[in-house]
């Protein structure tokens, strides 16, 4: 696979939990693809929301410092915020065959608080550039019992 990206580029991944492995590995359970979708009514708790963020930057491409920060629609400061190790990276020789160094982040909240509807979004800040780094939506859909109808039927 060949691509050439912009000098950095990256994306979240949102799911259930997030396992680490032996051998650098991560296990990612329930992934999310966009909609979280809820079937009780709010507040709710699940018991968990695993958030996971790669951060891919070009070698000697930035020299910005790099914030990441992960907000949820009921709070109105990002819940985590913190400085990327980027100088410590940007510091080591790469394989010369390398074009772009790579940072993984991974939380999880336990339990995760529902107790409202919106986007769960991510963001990384370099220099002065926010980026929109992946977004999820909380939507609700009742159990059919307690969901009105969607189409009238016709009465004989």
């Amino acid at each position: 696979m060949s691509f050439d990206s912009g000098p950095v580029f990256g994306w979240t991944i949102f799911c259930d939990d997030i396992r680490a492995e032996l051998g650098g590995k991560f296990s990612f359970m329930g992934c999310y693809t966009g909609n979280l979708i809820v079937h009780d009514k709010l507040p709710l708790m699940l018991p968990k929301l695993g958030i996971a963020i790669t951060y891919y930057e070009r070698i000697r491409g930035v020299t910005d410092p790099v914030k990441i920060r992960v907000y949820f629609p009921w709070e109105k400061e990002p819940v985590i915020t913190g400085d990327l190790p980027v100088d410590k990276f940007r510091a080591t020789l790469a394989d010369p065959d390398a074009r772009y160094h790579r940072i993984d982040l991974t939380f999880v909240a336990a339990p995760f608080h529902i107790p409202s509807l919106g986007i769960v979004r991510t963001e990384v800040v370099v220099g002065d550039t926010a980026f929109d780094w992946g977004r999820l939506k909380i939507q609700q859909q009742l159990r059919d019992e307690e969901a009105p109808p969607l189409t009238s039927q016709p009465t004989a």
